[in-house]
């Protein structure tokens, strides 16, 4: 995802750990409190919002007696999503929101703690891509369900393109990460071979391809192409029903919500693209781009409109 060169590629010496001076005017910039603020919070409000909405569900299977598929999906995501966080914290705890000089300054081992820290983030992005299929996939049979999509042949073709699309990203994305590197471990361990006097693990070798940030931006424009689409599917739906103007608004403003998450993931897009120092100091620059897709993925858990379905099905009867 990021390399991590010492100097522009070329590898580290001892000499070099030796800070210059405006190292030493920045050794103490951090971004680990925006990120430990923005982390706990979106950790509790997406248990909550889980917690809320699993409580639903058992209501709601005890009225229809059996499990649909959103009921699935919407677990996983929330498991999906704790997971992501936590390895989000550990990550900031070995050094994200730090420059790479002061993680490597302060950890006698180093570069361990370096190396933990992308093995962290490295986790992050590959559940990155099972988190957004679950809550892609939960809108689709949601939208199924509510728009009578078997109904409707084009709506029906639509929705069948989407799922398909979703499933080639899922799995396009997640080799992706999985794969940039060989053997995959490299991607974490390659940091101890910039130090001749720190030995591989293992006496591992190996490369890694496609880590600068416009290759590691190609699953998320992908992913931001698929989230425009779920949003028009409903948009497409409600265009065709017998409602007036104001009703027909309404409805599209309760399933334009996700709006927000397509404009998030644009921003991450943006921030990773422009800002994101991928080369001399990632574990610093990666931070805002992190916290986005920790952001993103507490505003997608919300966008699922299932706490609005009664709102949406009291409008549908109209129909």
């Amino acid at each position: 995802m990021f390399s991590i060169p010492c100097t522009q590629g070329a590898k580290c010496t001892m000499s070099e750990l030796s800070l210059n001076p405006h190292q030493k005017a920045h050794f103490n910039d951090t971004k680990q409190p925006e990120l430990w603020g923005c982390l706990i919070a979106f950790l509790v409000i997406n248990d909550v919002v889980i917690a809320g909405r699993l409580w639903g569900t058992w209501r709601s299977i005890g009225n229809r007696s059996r499990v649909i598929a959103e009921d699935v999906l919407i677990v996983l995501s929330g498991i999906f999503v704790n997971v992501i966080i936590a390895n989000l914290m550990v990550a900031t705890h070995y050094g994200l929101g730090l420059h790479i000089y002061t993680v490597n300054s302060r950890d006698p081992d180093y570069p361990s703690n370096l190396s933990k820290t992308f093995m962290h983030i490295w986790i992050t992005m590959v559940l990155m891509s099972g988190f957004f299929v679950c809550i892609k996939m939960t809108l689709l049979f949601f939208y199924k369900r509510l728009f009578l999509v078997a109904n409707n042949s084009r709506l029906r073709i639509f929705w069948w393109a989407n799922f398909i699309y979703v499933v080639v990203w899922f799995f396009g994305s997640t080799s992706f990460y999985l794969f940039q590197c060989k053997p995959v471990q490299w991607y974490f361990i390659q940091y101890f071979e910039r130090f001749p006097n720190k030995p591989v693990p293992g006496g591992m070798t190996g490369q890694c391809d496609a880590t600068t940030v416009h290759h590691v931006a190609l699953p998320l424009v992908f992913s931001l192409i698929s989230d425009f689409s779920l949003l028009l599917l409903p948009i497409w739906a409600i265009s065709k029903l017998r409602l007036n103007k104001s009703k027909k608004r309404g409805l599209m403003a309760v399933f334009g919500i996700g709006l927000i998450a397509c404009f998030l993931e644009f921003a991450r897009v943006l921030i990773l693209v422009i800002h994101t120092d991928d080369k001399d100091d990632p574990s610093y620059g990666v931070a805002i781009f992190l916290i986005l897709t920790a952001a993103e993925e507490t505003t997608a858990i919300h966008g699922y409109p299932i706490l609005l379905t009664k709102f949406a099905l009291k409008v549908w009867k109209v129909y």
